[in-house]
């Protein structure tokens, strides 16, 4: 999205398919995936789900995306605020059904437009704060709060399944216009998505003492991706006055080896990574079983060759979440 030399208010749509969703999902993720593996004692750290409990889900990123040509450069700010409900329906066999319902969705884009009339702002609580958002997106992003996603996962954050009633899929590819998107928000490419995302955990007490590393191979715009995140534990800390076991990560993608197809190999030669690497700390309440919160900084730096000019884009990124037990 960040390819013309102008940023148009247009690309607003591209914004909200690619980071929107993806940030639901890994709000998601992250709840269930990036603090479970601790130990507290002797005792692994797990989650304690119990049919009917019910939690308040809050994400906020800021983020800022500098590209530069070798003529000019342009920067994108952005905030996006997520809140999500959370209710666990099942609990079988050690596996644990959650429903997560959008319930706001809040944006705000400063736009490197010539006229400098680039911000952009849409508030699903209070419709008539929008700026510069035409109307049928407007009533497309309101139609994504009260969407449903439904999660079955282990006590030890492995993911089994993931499930969307069709209207809450039908609403988020009506804000996208890439089929690739469209696709990916189809049941199987939901179910890949969650599954590529969650988090091997260790399961013996010597991994959740000394630390421990989680690899994966990805595919990315920039082809196929190796990652590697390391995790240790850091000692017992208080969220917000309650006491928790801090976790610290640190993650590092590069570019992979594999050979890619013809079209995938142009775009992968086209586009390259340069760096990728994110920070971040969780923390987890072993008493109550569940993840209090945390923050995650992320910077990506990549470069391609567009229109005969050498585009290089510096992305960063600060995202933070709090969960809140209701019951």
């Amino acid at each position: 999205m960040f390819e013309n030399q102008q940023l148009k208010i247009s690309t607003f749509g591209s914004f909200v398919r690619r980071d929107v969703f993806q940030l639901g999902c890994l709000a998601l993720i992250a709840c269930l995936g990036l603090g479970q593996a601790q130990a507290r004692g002797n005792e692994l750290l797990r989650w304690k789900f119990e049919v009917g409990q019910k939690y308040r889900v809050e994400l906020v990123q800021n983020s800022s995306t500098l590209t530069e040509y070798e003529t000019k450069s342009s920067n994108l700010s952005t905030e996006t605020r997520l809140e999500l409900s959370w209710e666990v329906v099942a609990v079988e066999a050690g596996v644990a059904t959650v429903s997560q319902r959008l319930e706001r969705l809040g944006l705000q884009l400063d736009l490197p437009t010539a006229d400098g009339a680039g911000k952009v702002l849409f508030d699903s609580t209070d419709p008539s704060v929008s700026l510069n958002v035409k109307s049928e997106l407007q009533a497309r992003l309101q139609g994504l709060v009260g969407t449903r996603f439904q999660v079955k996962l282990r006590e030890d954050g492995q993911i089994v399944a993931v499930e969307a009633a069709p209207e809450s899929l039908a609403a988020w590819q009506a804000v996208s216009g890439s089929p690739a998107f469209r696709e990916q928000l189809s049941p199987q490419g939901l179910a890949k998505l969650f599954a590529d995302s969650s988090l091997s955990l260790p399961q013996d007490q010597t991994a959740s003492t000394d630390g421990w590393v989680v690899a994966d191979k990805l595919d990315g715009p920039w082809g196929e991706l190796s990652s590697e995140t390391k995790y240790r534990l850091a000692g017992e800390q208080n969220f917000e006055g309650r006491p928790a076991t801090m976790v610290v990560m640190e993650r590092k993608i590069e570019p992979g080896v594999q050979s890619k197809p013809a079209s995938a190999a142009v775009v992968a030669e086209a586009a390259r990574l340069r760096e990728h690497e994110a920070r971040g700390e969780w923390y987890f309440d072993a008493g109550a079983g569940q993840l209090l919160g945390g923050k995650v900084n992320q910077r990506v730096e990549s470069e391609r060759t567009y229109r005969e000019e050498t585009m290089k884009t510096v992305y960063r990124s600060s995202t933070a979440l709090r969960m809140q037990r209701l019951n």
